[in-house]
């Protein structure tokens, strides 16, 4: 591997800027270089003429390289056959995701804070992985508008907006785990995402968690195990997401006056818990009982206000047509009687235009004086 290392070194300089430099695979028995290309030590400063770079047409790895930046001009010297670029314990400050690539794996490049994207062209994103980077915001993802795959796992974020997902109806995992989640914001419109399967916000900081403003219909698993979450309003999260089978639960200070009825309720509509019960517990406190019963209390009466509004608002139109069918038969009715009196009238005015006619020829026949 050596003598590799100063063959191509030995070719860049002869070959020089001016021709190109032309990076060439390594062949190594490590499960993670096989398959495509493996790139080992590569490095990007900022003297690097980036137009002179050639990579060779297949999938890449890199392993612990160096860039400078990771720059849209080095995105557009992967060939068209490159469909999938991993970085491997790599020195990345900052990474332009490039357009053609559909599949991105970042790994334990703790120097990586920011991640750029194209907003004004189509991104061909389909498959993204962060893990075990430095980035503490994810709003870049809202451009990536054929993501399938989302891994964002043991990262800094704290605070995540789900309205960047809101056009992102592909996708169909999200794994937001391992991070320093303390808030989630649902949204204030409902977002649906038909495609989801699996949403993974385990081992964070989450005190609430509230699915309110959510249509996953699709959804199978929720992993909230390892959380700071004390009550669940699990009415709600089976109304916003239907086919849920399994949700992990384990690891939170659940508050025990609450347990039997979100378990209960979970068992009742065959949402499976059982994989985390050795690990499920709970405290004891009445007035944080009083408090969540009241919340689910409260929520449940608005679902059904909301759901008799809704009625009413059907039957406020039906009613509404059925009234405008009763004046427009009444109209029908009054204008026909209309015509009729106007015909009426007509021919009255005719017979005593006639009458008038024949009383002045009587008069002029017999000199009657009027």
């Amino acid at each position: 591997m050596e003598v590799k290392i100063a063959i191509t070194l030995v070719l860049s300089i002869l070959l020089g800027p001016a021709h190109g430099w032309y990076y060439n695979c390594f062949v190594e028995s490590n499960v993670l270089m096989q398959g495509g290309c493996s790139m080992l030590d590569f490095v990007i400063t900022p003297r690097t003429v980036v137009d002179n770079i050639f990579f060779p047409p297949a999938d890449i790895s890199f392993f612990r390289s160096n860039f400078s930046s990771f720059s849209p001009a080095l995105g557009r010297r992967f060939g068209e056959e490159t469909e999938k670029i991993n970085l491997y314990n790599c020195v990345l400050p900052s990474l332009a995701v490039p357009l053609t690539i559909k599949q991105l794996g970042v790994f334990f490049a703790t120097s990586l804070q920011t991640v750029l994207v194209n907003y004004r062209l189509e991104n061909a994103l389909e498959y993204l992985s962060l893990v075990g980077t430095g980035v503490r915001d994810i709003r870049f993802v809202e451009a990536l508008t054929k993501l399938k795959f989302l891994r964002v796992q043991k990262n800094r974020l704290s605070f995540v907006n789900f309205e960047r997902f809101r056009n992102l109806t592909d996708l169909e995992t999200i794994d937001l785990s391992e991070n320093q989640l303390i808030h989630l914001d649902v949204g204030q419109e409902l977002i649906k995402l038909p495609k989801l399967i699996e949403l993974r916000l385990d081992k964070n900081y989450l005190a609430q968690f509230d699915v309110g403003m959510w249509s996953f219909p699709n959804l199978l698993f929720l992993k909230i195990h390892y959380n700071l979450i004390k009550s669940l309003n699990v009415e709600q999260l089976v109304d916003s997401l239907p086919n849920l089978s399994q949700i992990s639960l384990a690891a939170n200070p659940w508050n025990c006056g609450r347990l039997n009825t979100m378990v209960s309720y979970l068992l009742e509509n065959n949402i499976n818990y059982q994989e985390e019960a050795d690990k499920l517990s709970c405290r004891f406190n009445l007035m944080e009982t009083i408090i969540f019963t009241t919340q689910d209390n409260v929520t449940h009466a608005e679902r059904i206000l909301g759901h008799m509004n809704e009625t009413a608002a059907v039957y406020y139109l039906d009613a509404k047509s059925a009234m405008l069918e009763d004046v427009e038969e009444r109209n029908e009715v009054l204008m026909g009687e209309i015509r009729h009196t106007s015909a009426g009238l007509n021919e009255l005015e005719t017979r005593i235009n006639k009458l008038r006619i024949s009383i002045q020829e009587l008069k002029f026949k017999n000199k009657i004086p009027f």
